[in-house]
């Protein structure tokens, strides 16, 4: 480390911790604590929670219903959109967002620590929450790059004052080594697929530019998926055919998110319905995902990349 470098990093150190032992806060939550948002939360889970059952509730020791001590976190989400009350709020410090060379620290991984809670949250119940910066590491190499760990301790409040929980979160900022970016590929190859001995013609097909659909050789059904059997009448005589490659959009869907690095986003994906029958899911390719419809007609073809198996996509025909 030269002398210049080391001085930034003590200057970066010392910046952070001024913040050290400051409460930020308080964020209020959207809605009250109600049972509606209990039961969602509750089948998102799978997990049968007791409490739901007025009867069950009112023979507890609350003597009525209360929220599971690991929702307290739910009640302050933003939301999708990010979104909070425009009341008393205060964001996370600049400093540990985009000041001066914490700008190379934007990349980030959080791990939560267990909580501890004083006492369940009953319906009715308006919660807000506030945050103390309460440790900032030394600065540490780690593989994803040098960074800070930055501990953050959550209280949650009740309108009285009270504490009904805390939480505490701990985030790696980090600057990926330069010489490590350099090294990734620019675009990692997409997802291989998986293939059997039953789909192996499929993909064998695919590396002559051939879209082949499996026949049933008794009688006669167009098979896709490639099955073992003929799902009309259990022949194991089966074969294949070319199909033409031509189809129209049965349905669709436009991914957005999680995204994959192999592909662009959005990233629309088809059930095409092929001129001999059969569907398929592919991706569509060469048209605006907002002006893609149903019954559109689209003809195939095939990513062509050294290494990888040969992939089917469809696009306007």
């Amino acid at each position: 480390m030269n002398q210049q470098t080391a001085k930034s990093d003590e200057d970066m150190e010392r910046r952070l911790a001024a913040y050290v032992g400051r409460q930020y806060g308080a964020i209020y939550a959207w809605d009250r604590v109600n049972a509606p948002m209990i039961r969602h939360w509750a089948e998102a889970l799978d997990y049968d929670y007791p409490l739901l059952d007025p009867e069950i509730a009112k023979s507890t020791r609350h003597r009525e219903l209360v929220a599971p001590a690991s929702m307290l976190q739910v009640w302050l989400m933003p939301g999708l959109k990010n979104q909070r009350l425009p009341v008393l709020t205060c964001p996370t410090p600049r400093t540990f967002q985009d000041s001066g060379r914490a700008r190379l620290y934007r990349h980030h991984r959080n791990g939560l620590r267990p909580g501890i809670f004083p006492r369940p949250l009953k319906v009715g119940e308006l919660i807000t929450t506030s945050t103390i910066v309460e440790k900032v590491s030394e600065r540490k190499n780690t593989r994803l790059g040098p960074g800070y760990f930055t501990t953050f301790l959550q209280e949650y409040h009740d309108e009285q004052g009270g504490v009904v929980g805390t939480m505490r979160l701990r985030i790696l900022r980090y600057h990926p080594e330069g010489q490590r970016l350099k090294q990734l590929p620019a675009r990692p190859a997409p997802p291989q697929p998986g293939i059997s001995q039953d789909t192996a013609q499929f993909w064998e097909g695919l590396k002559q530019n051939k879209l082949l659909i499996q026949k049933c050789s008794d009688c006669g059904t167009l098979i896709h998926p490639p099955e073992p059997v003929c799902r009309n009448c259990q022949s194991l005589d089966l074969g294949t055919i070319e199909a033409s490659g031509k189809g129209t959009v049965f349905s669709f869907v436009v991914a957005h998110h999680p995204k994959v690095a192999a592909f662009d986003y959005p990233h629309p994906i088809g059930l095409v319905e092929l001129d001999e029958g059969v569907r398929i899911v592919a991706p569509l390719t060469g048209v605006d995902p907002g002006e893609i419809e149903i019954g559109m007609k689209v003809v195939v073809e095939f990513d062509n990349v050294e290494g990888q198996n040969r992939l089917p996509k469809f696009r306007p025909s």
